[in-house]
């Protein structure tokens, strides 16, 4: 009897830890899959689902959603420079700083090389126009009094309607940061010019 109760216990012991090495190794997946592992930011996937989530609650609650999307200029000048781990220092860096400047409800992400998102909760057109050009200025400045030989191109949406899905008020915010880039090249590469979309459906 007593060599069956140590044998139950040293089973449930077992049995416990397993289940405990499974949770953790999940949670550790998860985290892989939601991670950007150069940042530690979100990566784009991540994004989408708390863009989805975000976009679900302000469809019930009331409420607009901001997005804004940031791209690096000249960030393959860096790379080709002084090599890819200084362009991945640039990159931690940036992470780094925008997590300083945006709220801690704000979801930041990286999703692509040089390019970032981050989600506004709760914000309307006109608020998210302006934390986009106050982010854009404080980006310039941040870059030029570290030597960083970089400028920033923003582009913004909003969706104050019911209807819109996080792909696509990426896909507004993300073609608002290609006008805003193609307009930096047609005028030689400066920095300020600023493009956004309030979504309508």
């Amino acid at each position: 009897t007593l060599w069956n109760a140590a044998a139950t216990g040293a089973l449930l012991a077992a049995v416990g830890w397993l289940a405990g090495e499974i949770r953790a190794n999940r949670d550790r997946l998860l985290h892989v899959a939601n991670t950007d592992l150069l940042t530690g930011l979100h990566n784009r996937s991540s994004l989408l689902v708390a863009l989805e989530n975000e976009l679900a609650r302000a469809e019930r609650f009331g409420g607009d959603t901001g997005l804004l999307c940031i791209s690096v200029d000249g960030f393959k000048r860096v790379n080709g420079a002084r090599g890819h781990a200084a362009g991945d220092s640039l990159l931690k860096q940036l992470a780094a700083e925008l997590g300083e400047l945006m709220r801690r409800t704000d979801v930041i992400a990286r999703i692509g090389g040089d390019e970032f998102a981050v989600l506004l909760t709760n914000t309307g057109p006109e608020a998210t126009q302006s934390v986009a050009q106050k982010l854009q200025e404080s980006l310039n400045a941040w870059a030029a009094a570290r030597g960083h030989a970089v400028g920033f191109s923003l582009g913004w949406a909003s969706a104050p309607l019911a209807g819109m899905s996080a792909e696509q008020l990426l896909a507004r915010a993300t073609a608002t940061l290609d006008e805003t880039k193609k307009a930096g090249r047609e005028s030689a590469g400066a920095v300020g010019t600023l493009t956004g979309s309030t979504a309508t459906a």
